[in-house]
């Protein structure tokens, strides 16, 4: 926990937009589990129709939670998310994605199995949030959104 400087920024913002999803979206992808479960049966894959009959109710459950907001906190030394610090050194880079109505930051790292740190920018200006990574990690302007995002998003999940 960073106790002895203050914090150059800071804010607090979810990591993922919760998307407004319409009658016809709730239609459409019962009719897609429907039709899996269906498949899955007619040609014997019981894990298939299993994972299908699953997904609607597990989804259910799951989609009253509101993504869970973070604190993050800009110093010196390193990036605090949530309390925890991580150094500079465990990033080698950053990117500000623009959607529709939203910024999203992204803080890569070279480490093979450590996800990058995504997370909204939420009321704090993008502009202001990129002068201060600037100081600490270069900004790579030509990473694009993910294509497992793009779908995600697309598909609004």
């Amino acid at each position: 926990m960073q106790t002895n400087t203050s914090a150059l920024l800071e804010w607090q913002a979810a990591t993922r937009i919760d998307y407004e999803r319409s009658k016809s979206w709730y239609v459409w992808a019962g009719l897609f589990c429907l039709v899996m479960i269906v498949y899955g049966i007619l040609s014997s894959s019981w894990s298939l129709a299993i994972v299908f009959a699953l997904c609607p109710g597990l989804y259910f459950l799951v989609r009253n939670q509101p993504h869970p907001t973070h604190t993050i906190r800009i110093f010196d030394n390193g990036i605090e998310w949530d309390g925890r610090l991580m150094a500079w050194g465990d990033f080698n880079e950053f990117w500000i994605l623009q959607g529709k109505g939203y910024y999203e930051l992204h803080v890569g790292s070279p480490k093979a199995f450590k996800r990058d740190l995504v997370v909204l920018t939420g009321d704090r200006d993008p502009h202001q949030i990129r002068d201060v990574l600037s100081r600490f990690l270069p900004q790579t302007a030509s990473h694009r959104e993910r294509t497992m995002d793009a779908v995600a998003r697309f598909l609004k999940l």
